[in-house]
């Protein structure tokens, strides 16, 4: 096969489909740690790269996590109904030991009150970014919200069919729009909650779904190069426009929470640019990059949880070598550099550490959770070396 192509038949096997999410998943991490990163220094994007915006504007990576993960767990779960109990079990199992590891070094290094942080961790009942390095971990929160109800949409799936999940999509639409109309205000709740998130979790899973008829396929591998295209026009349009408001913090001038109408819609308007994306990317002939390019993304994917909860303890020291290396930005476009290609390898370096020493012991404790088509994802196995031995590590244990 030649280097950054795939052959047509082999185009939508499950390894292909997995490096392929993880690729969208290291986008995702770096876009949140753009977002987080850039702000450390004064300066906005330039009219020259004003597409770029949608990177100044890096808090949309978890828009397209949400998407991806509705997208995967539906791809997983959806053929057969799953087993309960094994299905939270792995789950927890996969999120858990990385989210209590950092929650609990968040706490001891702040003045965290131990009854809110069992609260919350308890719970999810969550109103904002969780307090020191624990920060972006509200978002694990609002997932973990999903997961509850993930096996019981599938059954509603079975039961009502796609229509069901369209109609729920609109449902929670609806709902911010009356809470915007009784309070004036939506943002909090589209932003920070599985009022918001939940657009893009269903959009995730009804992308998936449509994708299981033969002409969906069909469709998606003739159209994947205008789906990819348009899906990134679509998102980087949208938040050059938004930025140029002022965007997530300033939008019209007004801080957060924003009054404008316009919350009831983003989180579908962000589900539905990143479902294109991810649809077509999958389907797409080939990749405009070499294989070693492919499997560099798919690592920095594979060990984006880490990257995503582990940044915001690391970002002071990186932005201390930045500075030391006499390397600070001198605009925003500097910013952005430095962010790939000093912060991020140093991300990617500890998060690899935290993936093999906490991450993947504990996902290879997962039992099976489904059966029959659901292995055109889960059980074909690829042998990657993990430490001093060769495992045999499913693709599962990339969800």
């Amino acid at each position: 096969m030649e280097l950054g192509t795939h052959r047509a038949d082999d185009q939508f096997s499950s390894s292909n489909r997995l490096d392929r999410l993880d690729h969208l998943r290291a986008i995702a991490a770096f876009m949140v740690l753009a977002w987080h990163l850039t702000r450390a220094w004064p300066h906005d994007v330039s009219s020259a790269f004003g597409f770029l915006s949608i990177f100044k504007e890096g808090h949309t990576g978890v828009s397209l996590f949400c998407v991806i993960s509705g997208f995967i767990l539906t791809t997983i779960y959806a053929p057969r109904e799953p087993r309960f109990f094994s299905f939270y079990r792995n789950r927890f199992l996969r999120i858990a030991p990385l989210f209590i590891f950092v929650v609990l070094l968040s706490y001891y290094a702040s003045d965290w009150d131990a009854a809110n942080l069992l609260i919350v961790s308890l719970t999810g009942l969550v109103r904002g970014g969780l307090p020191s390095y624990a920060g972006p971990a509200w978002t694990v929160l609002v997932e973990c919200q999903f997961y509850l109800l993930l096996p019981l949409l599938l059954i509603f799936f079975r039961r009502y069919g796609i229509k069901y999940l369209v109609g729920l999509l609109f449902a929670f639409v609806l709902t911010k729009a009356a809470v915007w109309s009784a309070s004036g205000t939506v943002q909090q709740v589209a932003y920070y909650s599985i009022f918001g998130r939940m657009d893009q979790f269903l959009i995730g899973m009804i992308a998936a779904l449509a994708l299981s008829s033969r002409s969906a396929k069909d469709f998606s591998a003739k159209n994947a190069a205008y789906l990819f295209t348009g899906g990134i026009v679509l998102a980087a349009a949208f938040f050059w426009w938004f930025h140029a408001q002022g965007g997530l913090l300033n939008f019209n001038g007004e801080a957060w929470p924003n009054k404008t109408a316009l919350w009831i819609f983003i989180p579908s308007i962000e589900g539905g640019a990143y479902a294109l994306v991810t649809i077509g990317y999958l389907h797409l002939r080939t990749l405009p990059y070499t294989s070693l390019v492919s499997h560099a993304l798919a690592f920095v994917g594979r060990v984006s949880y880490s990257i995503y909860l582990l940044h915001i303890l690391l970002l002071p020291t990186i932005v201390r070598m930045i500075v030391w290396l006499n390397l600070k930005p001198s605009s925003w476009e500097h910013a952005l550099l430095v962010t790939a290609f000093i912060a991020l390898p140093i991300l990617v370096a500890a998060s690899t550490v935290s993936y093999y020493l906490i991450e993947l012991p504990f996902m290879h404790l997962r039992l099976p959770s489904q059966n029959g088509l659901a292995q055109n994802i889960v059980s074909i196995e690829t042998t990657r070396t993990v430490g001093p031995s060769t495992a045999r590590v499913t693709s599962a244990t990339r969800c």
